[in-house]
């Protein structure tokens, strides 16, 4: 004897939550196979009648620049820059950042700011949400103003980490980075500074790393698909 229980959505009783049905049959294995695949097959053919949902009209949205949308950080912001970069170190990568201006904190408050996430973190403002944007920027011209011109830079960074011995390879080591890339200005991409270090990486005397390179894209400029490192530090650590 097989007890099987099925639940249907109310819509069919007209009331809310779902009506529970119980069938108690005495069935053989194909039986019960034949019955489950017409249960799923009912309520896929429910949900499907439905009117779509938030997250299915998400997934119809194509971020686009000047968007209004939340991000990882609270708060209103609007898409001023969408860069997808081919990485070939430390593994080979095509990354994608969304660079978002924020204009309202998460209270409706003029609160300028900005960063750099990946696009998993951008969503679409609500109806609600976008008419507190637009009633904003009606009312308040001269903020909305300096907002367009507001900017913080976002630099990306490439660290990369090396052994020395002592103090007095520590010098020598940085007397010859500073040598080696005294045209850093002029910019360079992740696989031209590695093929540069290529001998000093391949450095097996110990696995202890204790001086880093720091090479810095100013605010993420990106030349040929590549980010254009342009500034470095040496850090002692």
């Amino acid at each position: 004897m097989i007890n099987l229980v099925s639940s249907i959505p109310e819509a069919h009783t007209g009331r809310k939550g779902f009506t529970l049905l119980a069938f108690t049959f005495s069935l053989d294995k194909f039986s019960v196979f034949i019955f489950l695949f017409l249960r799923v097959k009912f309520v896929l053919n429910y949900l499907q009648r439905r009117k779509p949902s938030a997250v299915a009209q998400f997934q119809k949205w194509t971020m686009n620049i000047n968007d209004w949308v939340y991000s990882y950080s609270k708060g209103l912001w609007q898409i001023t820059r969408v860069v997808s970069v081919d990485e070939l170190f430390p593994t080979k990568a095509t990354r994608t950042s969304v660079f978002v201006k924020r204009l309202l904190n998460e209270k409706g408050k003029r609160s300028f700011s900005m960063e750099s996430v990946h696009p998993c973190f951008i969503r679409p403002l609500t109806v609600s949400d976008k008419t507190v944007v637009d009633s904003f920027i009606l009312e308040n011209p001269k903020a909305f103003n300096e907002f367009k011109t507001y900017h913080k830079q976002i630099d990306s960074i490439l660290n990369i980490a090396f052994f020395v011995k002592d103090d007095e390879e520590r010098n020598k080591f940085k007397e010859y980075v500073r040598d080696t890339f005294s045209d850093i200005p002029k910019g360079l991409n992740d696989t031209q500074i590695v093929d540069i270090l290529e001998e000093k990486r391949n450095d097996s005397r110990s696995s202890i790393r204790n001086i880093t390179l720091q090479f810095v894209s100013v605010d993420s400029e990106v030349f040929e698909n590549r980010l254009r490192y342009t500034m470095l530090n040496i850090l002692d650590f």
